[in-house]
C-alpha cells in the first residue's frame, strides 16, 4: 500500500520540478512552489528517531569523558611517581663505608632511630634506620665515620642486588648459592626457643672482596624464613676452637652447616671497610638488626 502524500502549494518561491511526476508538474501553474511533507517514520527495528541517537551519543560521550577524567590522575602519577621498590635500592646502593654519618643521614632521611654503643667497644656506635622495606645498620667510630654497614630486606617484595655478588638478589639468594673459593669460612649460627635465630657466614678481605669483608646473614629480622627449620635448630651444636670476634672458623662443608646453606635465604649483607674486620667487634655482636630493633621503630601490625 503507497503511504499517501500531502502536497502544499505557495507562491513564494520557485517549483522544486526535479521531485514531482510529468502530470503533475504539466497541471501547476508556472508561479505555484510545491513543499512535499512527508508523514512521521513509523517505529520499528533500525528506525528510532534521531532525537534518540543523538542522546545516546550524549550519555555515552558524558561516560567515556567520566572515565577519562577518572583515570588521568591516576596515569600520571604512574608516570612520574618511582616505584617505591626502585627508590629503595637506589638508596641502599649508595651506601659505602669510609663516609662521614651525616652522608648516611642524608640518604636514609634523617638521624638514626637507634644510637648505642657496642659493648666491649666504647671506641665504636651502632646506627640503626627502619624503613618501610629494609633496615640499614652502621658502625660509626669516634670520629663519626661509618666504617662498616649492613641492609636488611624487611619486605618480600623488596629484592635488590646482592652486594658485590653478580645475579644475586638479597631476600632470594641462598647460602649454597654462593660458590665458596675457600671452604673454611668464619661463620656463626645462634638459635633459641624464644624464636631468635641467625646464621652469619663471613668472607675475609682479599683481593677478591676490594679488601673488605663481606658478611652474608640470615635471621629473625629479614622475611623470617628459617627454611623448615625451627630456631633452636638453627644454632651449632658445638663450637670451634678458633673464635674470630662474633664468628668462628669452620669449614661450611660439615654436614651441619651444608644443612643450613641449603635451607637458609640471605636477608642482610654487611661490608667492613679496611678499617675494621671482624675481630675488632666483640664476641656478642650481631651483624644486621635485631627484629626486636625493627620493631621498637616500627611496630608489627595487630
Amino acid at each position: 500500500m503507497t503511504t499517501p502524500r500531502t502536497w502544499l502549494f505557495s507562491p513564494a518561491a520557485p517549483v522544486p520540478r526535479s521531485n514531482l511526476s510529468l502530470a503533475a508538474m504539466q497541471s501547476l501553474p508556472d508561479h505555484a512552489v510545491v513543499r512535499q511533507r512527508r508523514l512521521p517514520a513509523r517505529a520499528g527495528p533500525g528506525r528510532e528517531p534521531v532525537h534518540h541517537r543523538g542522546l545516546y551519543a550524549q550519555i555515552i560521550g558524558g561516560i567515556l569523558v567520566a572515565v577519562l577524567v577518572g583515570i588521568a590522575p591516576w596515569v600520571w602519577n604512574k608516570m612520574t611517581v618511582d616505584d617505591p621498590t626502585e627508590v629503595a635500592a637506589k638508596v641502599v646502593g649508595q651506601l659505602a663505608p669510609g663516609v662521614a654519618l651525616s652522608r648516611y643521614e642524608a640518604l636514609l632521611g634523617g638521624p638514626p632511630a637507634i644510637l648505642r654503643p657496642i659493648e666491649e667497644r666504647g671506641d665504636l656506635r651502632e646506627a640503626i634506620w627502619v624503613a618501610e622495606l629494609y633496615a640499614v645498620q652502621a658502625v660509626v667510630d669516634h670520629s663519626n665515620q661509618v666504617v662498616g654497614y649492613s641492609v636488611t630486606t624487611t619486605s618480600d617484595g623488596f629484592r635488590p642486588p646482592l652486594e658485590r655478588f653478580t645475579d644475586h638478589q638479597l631476600g632470594a639468594t641462598k647460602f649454597v648459592d654462593i660458590v665458596p673459593e675457600v671452604t673454611l669460612r668464619l661463620v656463626d649460627a645462634i638459635g633459641t626457643p624464644r624464636g631468635v635465630w641467625w646464621y652469619s657466614e663471613a668472607l675475609e678481605p682479599g683481593a677478591a672482596t676490594h679488601f673488605d669483608t663481606i658478611v652474608l646473614t640470615a635471621s629473625d629480622a629479614s622475611a623470617g624464613d628459617t627454611g623448615g627449620l625451627a630456631p633452636v635448630e638453627i644454632g651449632l651444636s658445638t663450637d670451634a676452637t678458633e673464635r674470630v670476634g662474633p664468628l668462628q672458623r669452620r669449614n661450611v662443608s660439615e654436614s651441619e652447616l651444608a644443612n643450613l646453606r641449603e635451607r637458609l635465604v640471605i636477608g642482610t649483607y654487611t661490608i667492613l671497610g679496611p678499617d675494621l674486620d671482624c675481630g675488632r667487634l666483640p664476641e656478642g655482636f650481631r651483624f644486621g638488626p635485631s627484629i626486636e630493633d625493627i620493631w621498637a621503630v616500627r611496630p608489627p601490625p595487630r
